[in-house]
């Protein structure tokens, strides 16, 4: 049988369906599985932005902390030690420990404030005379208690059902109640079974 250009480009001759019919649905596929690729690599760049944002806030945490420590232990000195400017280093300690407060929960906050804690505390021990160290020592304490006080907080909040891996393209519906895993699969299943049949029919 012969065809001609017109019967490939979508005439039906004989009851047999030309290319027109099948281009359609194979470029429609396509697109969707373009599509979901193109959401796929969205959601990576937004998980890539999301982890350089919360290593930041880590680091921004840590150094408001060391600032907090620092800033409580000379406080305490300045009391101890009746400096004039005692009630001014208050002052400057409690609003550094206002800053350190406003972070949120991290694990690797809490393992630094417990590694400046114990190096505090070892400092403090060979020299219990300094009045600083033994202050800093203390603050610590109190600093490292705002971090895991943090975590624990965060650890008592209801998750929602959330499994920490988030919605993407993949998982949340984008058909009616097909989540995009589907879709793409069903698409991939479409080029098969066009393939298939585009073959048949010309053998």
């Amino acid at each position: 049988m012969e065809h001609s250009g017109l019967d490939l480009l979508g005439a039906e001759e004989g009851g047999v369906p030309g290319w027109g019919g099948l281009i359609g649905p194979i470029v429609q596929a396509a697109g969707g599985i373009a599509q979901g690729g193109l959401s796929i690599y969205e959601q990576q760049e937004k998980e890539k932005k999301a982890k350089a944002e919360s290593a930041s806030e880590v680091a921004a945490a840590i150094r408001d902390d060391a600032a907090a420590a620092s800033a409580l232990a000379n406080a305490a000195a300045s009391t101890m030690l009746k400096r004039p400017t005692a009630d001014i280093d208050q002052a400057t300690a409690n609003a550094a420990l206002s800053r350190s407060r406003s972070h949120g929960p991290s694990q690797g906050r809490a393992d630094a404030a417990q590694k400046a804690l114990d190096a505090a505390t070892a400092a403090a021990r060979k020299n219990p005379k300094d009045a600083y160290k033994m202050a800093l020592a203390r603050a610590w304490v109190q600093i490292a208690n705002v971090a895991d006080n943090a975590l624990v907080k965060a650890a008592d909040q209801p998750k929602g059902g959330d499994t920490g891996w988030g919605e993407s393209w993949w998982t949340r519906p984008a058909v009616g109640k097909i989540p995009g895993w589907g879709v793409v699969a069903g698409g991939g299943g479409v080029l098969v079974g066009l393939g298939l049949a585009i073959k048949k029919w010309l053998l």
